[in-house]
C-alpha cells in the first residue's frame, strides 16, 4: 500500500503538496485563534484525585481563597508601610466593584482598628499600655501644640529632668528622623519599633474576563499602575524607603505564562537555528537542507493545531512539545535524506521510490517506538505528562508521514521548477565525518569499556538510593520573576504558611470536637476557626483598658496652628542652643549632635506631624473597645471561615519543619486519618508527589512492557531483545547515577525524561541492528549511511534538548538536562554495552 501510494504522490506532485499546505494553512489559522496556556500547577493532575476533589469542594464554599494577589508593601517604617497600605485599600475599595471579587486587608477594618487590641494576650496588652503610660505626658504636651517649636520645646523640657538611657535613646531616635525624613514617623515612641523592615499584606481576588488571554489582565494592569503612581508620587518618603510588590496564584502563572511564552518564543528560535546548522554539515546542499526545514515547519504546525483541537489548550509541561518535536522529528528527514545517497545513481523519481522503499520500514519502528515512550504517561493521572506525550508521540507520526510523502514530492517540484540537480553524490562519503576511526577505536578496546562500564553499572545502582523527588511545585517556577521571589521571602520570613492545611467542617459543634481531638498532637501547632475570632478573656482585658483611661484618659488633639510670629525662628534656634547644651551636660554619649547642628540649618521633615495625629487616632480608637461577639464580627472576616453554604473552616498549621519529608508525610496522614476531607498546604504537595512517582511507576512499566513487546515483534530473536533490552537498563541507570553526580533532582517535569529514554534507546538499537543485518561486517555498516545519519539526528537532538535546559523556567530546564544525560547515556551504553556483544547479532 505504501509503494502505491508514493507512486502516487511522485506522479502527482504538485497536487499532493497543494492538498498539504491549504491543510498547513487551515491549521495555522486554528493555532493564531485558538493557541492558549493553564499555568496553574494544580491542573497538572486528574481531577478525579482524592485531593484535587477535596481542593475543588473547598473553593466551592470558600470561592476568595482561589485566583488570589497578594499585595506585599514593605517599608523601613511601621508608619509609612501602613500609611501606603491605607492609602492602597482605598483606591482598590473605590474599584473593587468592577475589577474585584475580594478585597482583605485587616488593619484597615473599623473593626479592629476599635477591637484589634483585644487580640493581644493580657501581658502584651499590659506592656503594650505601660509603654504608652510613659510617653503620655510627652505624647499629650505634643499634642496641644503641633509645630516644630513646640517638638522642640517639649524635648528641652524632658532633657531637663533626669532620663534613663531607654528614653534618652528613644529622643536621639526622634531627633536622627527628624533631620532625615521628609514626615517623621513616630513609630518608635507609639509601638516600640526595632525591625529592619515593616509588612502589609492585602489580599485580593480579581474578577477574570475570559474573553482575555489572560483573564486577569485588567486586574493587573490597574495594580501595576497604582503601584507606579505611589512610587512616583509619594509624599512622605523617597521611594528607596518601601516597596510594592505582588505575588500570588495570579501574578505567579502571570509570570509564568511570560516566562514560557518568551521562553518557547526563544527556544523554538534557538532550536530552529541550531537544527539549520547541523542540516547544513549533515547535507551540504541547499535543496535538501531547505526541503527538511520547510517539512520540519509543516510538521510543527500541524502538530500544534491537532494538540489545541484535542486538548483547547497546553499546559506548563506540555508547551514544552514544540522544541522536542524540533530536535525529535527532524531526524525522520535526516535519516531519509541521507539514505537517498545509497541510490545515487538513478533518476529521481527512481531513487526516491527505492529510499522509501528502503527506509520505510526502519522509520515506521522508529516512530513507534519513540511514540511509546512518550504514550507510556498517557493512562495515568499525572495529566501534565499525559498531554506532552500525547502530542508528542502524535507529532512523531504526523513527522514520519510528511517525510515519507511529502519530503520526496517537494524535491520532485523544486527540481521541475527550478530545473535544479540535486546533486546526489556531492555528500556521498560517510568517513568525511571520521566517524569509522570513532568506532574502530571503541570496537578495538570493547573489552577495556566493558569493563568500566560494568564497574560504572554497579556503582550506579549502588546510587539509586540518593535520588531525590522534589514535589514543592513553587520551585518549578521561574526563580527570578518578582512574584515568585516574593513569595519564597514571605514563606520564609513566615509571613504565610504553605503547609498550613484546611478541612470543612459542617458545624460549630463538630469543629470543636475535631480541634478538642488534632489538638493533642504535637505534629500540630495551632487549629483555628470561627471560634477563635472571638478572643479569650476579654472581662479581664476590657477592665484594664478601664483602669488605664482611668489615669490616662483619651488624647484630645488640637488643630495644628500656623503661627506667624516672625521672630518663631529665633526662639526655635534658642530652643536648640538650650537642647544643644543639655545633651553637651548630661546626654553627650547617647545624643547625636549632628542632629542639632541640621535642625540649625533648617534641614527637618516637611510634615513633622502627619503620622503622629495618625497614631494618636489609631490610639484614641483602640480605648473604645468593646466585647467581641459572634454576632458583631464583621461578614468580610466572618464569611473567610464560614462557607457559602454554611460549612466551617478550620485551618490547621502545622509544629515541624515540613521541608523534612518525614515530618511532612506524618502531619498529612494524621490530618487525613482524623479528617479525611483535608484540602491545601502540605496535602497537596504531599499527595501531588505520590501520585507522580506512581505515575511514574506506572509509566516506566508501560514503557518497559510495551518496548520489550515490541522488540520481540520486530527483531524476532531472543538473544537480539536480551542484548537491547540489557542496553535499555544500562542507559536508564547510567541516567540515575548522573543525575545523582550532577547534583539534580527529579520533579513534576522532567520525569518524563526515563520512560522516553526507553523509547529513544530502543529507536537508536533498531536503526542499528536493522541496518547492520544487511551488511557483512561491521566495517560496511560503519561506512553506510546510516551512522552518519544516526550522528546528526543525536547532535539535533541534543541541541534542541540543551536549548530546554537554558530555559528561565526551572521546570522546562530539569526536563532539558535529564533528557541530555538520558540521550548521552543512550550513546554511552551503545558504545561500551552493544559494541562487546557485536557477535551475538552482527555477521562476521
Amino acid at each position: 500500500m505504501t509503494s502505491s501510494l508514493i507512486n502516487l504522490v511522485l506522479t502527482y506532485p504538485k497536487r499532493f503538496i497543494l492538498f498539504i499546505l491549504l491543510i498547513t494553512l487551515a491549521a495555522g489559522c486554528f493555532v493564531y485563534k485558538n493557541i492558549s496556556v493553564n499555568t496553574s500547577n494544580t491542573d497538572l493532575l486528574s481531577k478525579e484525585l482524592t485531593f484535587r476533589k477535596n481542593d475543588i469542594a473547598f473553593k466551592k464554599e470558600f470561592p476568595q481563597f482561589s485566583n488570589n494577589i497578594i499585595l506585599v508593601i514593605d517599608a523601613r517604617k511601621g508608619d509609612i508601610a501602613k500609611d501606603i497600605a491605607s492609602t492602597f485599600y482605598k483606591e482598590l475599595k473605590n474599584n473593587e466593584e468592577e475589577l474585584f471579587s475580594d478585597v482583605f486587608y485587616p488593619n484597615e477594618l473599623d473593626f479592629f482598628k476599635k477591637n484589634g487590641i483585644l487580640y493581644l494576650s493580657v501581658e502584651e496588652l499590659e506592656e503594650r499600655l505601660d509603654d504608652m503610660a510613659n510617653y503620655q505626658p510627652f505624647i499629650t504636651r505634643l499634642s496641644n501644640d503641633q509645630t516644630l517649636y513646640g517638638l522642640l520645646n517639649t524635648i528641652n523640657l524632658f532633657l531637663s529632668a533626669d532620663l534613663n538611657d531607654s528614653y534618652v535613646n528613644q529622643i536621639n531616635k526622634l531627633l536622627k528622623n527628624l533631620t532625615e525624613q521628609k514626615s517623621l514617623t513616630w513609630g518608635n515612641i507609639f509601638s516600640l519599633e526595632n525591625e529592619l523592615n515593616y509588612r502589609e499584606i492585602i489580599y485580593l481576588q480579581p474578577k477574570l474576563d475570559y474573553s482575555k488571554f489572560f483573564p486577569s489582565e485588567s486586574s493587573l494592569i490597574f495594580l501595576e499602575k497604582k503601584i507606579e503612581n505611589i512610587k512616583t508620587n509619594y509624599k512622605h518618603t523617597d521611594s528607596k524607603n518601601f516597596n510594592i510588590r505582588l505575588t500570588g496564584t495570579v501574578p505567579m502563572e502571570q509570570d509564568e505564562l511570560n516566562t514560557l511564552g518568551g521562553g518557547a518564543k526563544k527556544g523554538i528560535t534557538i532550536s530552529l537555528i541550531l537544527v539549520f546548522i547541523f542540516l547544513l554539515y549533515a547535507f551540504k546542499n541547499s535543496i535538501y537542507l531547505f526541503a527538511s526545514f520547510f517539512t520540519l515547519l509543516i510538521g510543527l504546525i500541524w502538530t500544534t493545531s491537532s494538540a489545541l483541537f484535542f486538548f483547547n489548550e497546553l499546559n506548563l509541561i506540555s508547551i514544552a512539545f514544540a522544541i522536542l518535536f524540533i530536535g525529535l522529528g527532524i531526524d525522520f528527514s535526516i535519516h531519509y535524506l541521507l539514505r537517498t545517497y545509497e541510490f545515487s545513481s538513478k533518476e529521481i523519481n527512481d531513487f526516491l521510490f527505492l529510499t522509501n522503499k528502503s527506509i520505510t520500514n526502519a522509520l515506521l519502528l522508529t516512530a513507534i517506538a519513540i511514540a511509546i515512550g512518550f504514550f507510556s504517561f498517557a493512562f495515568t493521572s499525572f495529566q501534565g505528562l499525559a498531554q506532552l506525550g500525547i502530542i508528542a508521540g502524535t507529532g512523531m507520526f504526523i513527522s514520519l508521514f510528511l517525510t515519507l510523502f511529502f519530503l520526496p514530492s517537494f524535491l520532485i517540484l523544486i527540481k521541475k521548477i527550478f530545473n535544479k540537480s540535486l546533486d546526489k553524490k556531492q555528500n556521498n562519503n560517510s568517513k568525511s565525518f571520521q566517524f569509522v576511526n570513532f568506532m574502530t577505536f571503541f570496537k578495538n578496546n570493547s573489552n577495556t569499556f566493558f569493563t568500566i562500564s560494568t564497574i560504572f553499572l554497579l556503582f550506579s545502582i549502588f546510587n539509586l538510593k540518593n535520588i531525590k523527588f522534589h514535589n514543592n511545585p513553587l520551585e518549578l517556577r521561574n526563580q527570578q520573576s518578582t512574584s515568585v521571589a516574593t513569595m519564597n521571602e514571605l514563606i520564609k520570613d513566615r509571613s504565610l504558611n504553605p503547609n498550613s492545611v484546611d478541612i470543612l467542617v459542617k458545624n460549630i459543634s463538630e469543629g470543636i470536637k475535631l480541634k478538642s481531638n488534632l489538638s493533642f498532637s504535637d505534629k500540630i501547632k495551632e487549629v483555628n476557626f470561627i471560634e477563635d475570632l472571638v478572643p479569650q478573656n476579654q472581662d479581664e482585658k476590657l477592665e484594664i483598658i478601664n483602669q488605664f483611661k482611668t489615669f490616662f484618659p483619651e488624647i484630645k488633639m488640637n488643630e495644628a496652628v500656623i503661627i506667624k510670629e516672625t521672630n518663631i525662628k529665633k526662639k526655635e534656634d534658642e530652643l536648640l542652643i538650650n537642647i544643644e547644651n543639655k545633651i553637651n551636660e548630661k546626654y553627650k554619649s547617647l545624643i547625636n549632635l549632628s542632629y542639632i547642628k541640621k535642625l540649625k540649618e533648617r534641614k527637618f521633615s516637611e510634615d513633622i506631624f502627619y503620622f503622629f495625629r495618625e497614631n494618636i487616632s489609631n490610639f484614641n480608637n483602640s480605648l473604645k473597645a468593646e466585647k467581641i461577639l459572634k454576632e458583631n464580627i464583621p461578614e468580610s472576616l466572618k464569611s473567610r471561615y464560614v462557607g457559602i453554604n454554611g460549612a466551617i473552616r478550620m485551618e490547621i498549621i502545622p509544629f515541624e519543619n515540613l521541608n523534612n519529608q518525614r515530618n511532612k508525610k506524618e502531619f498529612v496522614e494524621y490530618v487525613y486519618k482524623n479528617a479525611p476531607n483535608v484540602s491545601g498546604g502540605a496535602f497537596t504537595t504531599y499527595e501531588a508527589g505520590k501520585t507522580i512517582i506512581s505515575s511514574f511507576k506506572e509509566a516506566m512499566t508501560i514503557s518497559i512492557f510495551l518496548t520489550t513487546l515490541f522488540l520481540f515483534i520486530t527483531l524476532r530473536n531472543l538473544r537480539k531483545v536480551f542484548i537491547v533490552f540489557i542496553n535499555l537498563i544500562a542507559a536508564l541507570l547510567f541516567s540515575l547515577s548522573f543525575l545523582s553526580l550532577f547534583g539534580l533532582n527529579l520533579n513534576f517535569a522532567n520525569i518524563i525524561a526515563l520512560p522516553l529514554l526507553f523509547g529513544l534507546g530502543a529507536a537508536t538499537s533498531i536503526q542499528t541492528i536493522l541496518r547492520t543485518e544487511k551488511f557483512k561486517t561491521l566495517d560496511d555498516y560503519f561506512n553506510s549511511t546510516t551512522p552518519r545519519a544516526i550522528i546528526f539526528s543525536l547532535l539535533t537532538t541534543l541541541g534542541t534538548f540543551f536549548v530546554l535546559s537554558l530555559s528561565s523556567h526551572v521546570g522546562t530546564s530539569s526536563m532539558g538536562k535529564l533528557l541530555i544525560i538520558s540521550l548521552f547515556s543512550i550513546f554511552l551504553a551503545n558504545l561500551t554495552i552493544l559494541i562487546p556483544l557485536e557477535k551475538y547479532f552482527f555477521k562476521k
